[in-house]
């Protein structure tokens, strides 16, 4: 595998100042890092889900477990789901970039905003599905 391959002494503090191992270990809880292009792997649009792990429950945290989900799967299970809510329903996340969108004109990794008079829901702690969601 690529990645333990390019995995060495010289190269770990690469993953240790990196948000999806830095977060969860500074905070102790689950974060999601995204969407980015993983130019390591796939060289595709992914969200890294990250998870701490603690060896005791009142102990710091031991380690993290992780994984990739490329946007183009998490796409195909939610775009159904997004056309339910409106032609222009687009998931962001907590910095206004797109994930997955119902509109033909937003791709993942465009900026975008809520639209007038579009529905904001929550989606977790960080993402938003937006109703009506205009490209920047």
């Amino acid at each position: 595998m690529d990645a333990l391959a390019n995995f060495s002494p010289n190269s770990i503090s690469r993953y240790v100042k990196s948000e999806w191992f830095r977060i969860p270990v500074e905070t102790g809880q689950a974060h999601v890092a995204g969407p980015y292009v993983d130019f390591l792997c796939t060289d595709e649009y992914v969200l890294t889900f990250t998870h701490p792990v603690f060896s005791r429950s009142e102990g710091p945290v031991a380690g993290i477990v992780g994984m990739d989900v490329t946007v183009q799967r998490l796409e195909r299970g939610a775009l159904t789901a997004l056309r339910r809510i409106g032609e222009r329903a687009t998931l962001v996340n907590a910095d206004g970039r797109a994930i997955v969108s119902a509109a033909p004109d937003i791709a993942a990794g465009d900026l975008a905003a809520a639209g007038e008079g579009c529905r904001v829901y929550s989606v977790g702690r960080k993402f938003r599905i937006w109703s009506g969601a205009p490209a920047i």
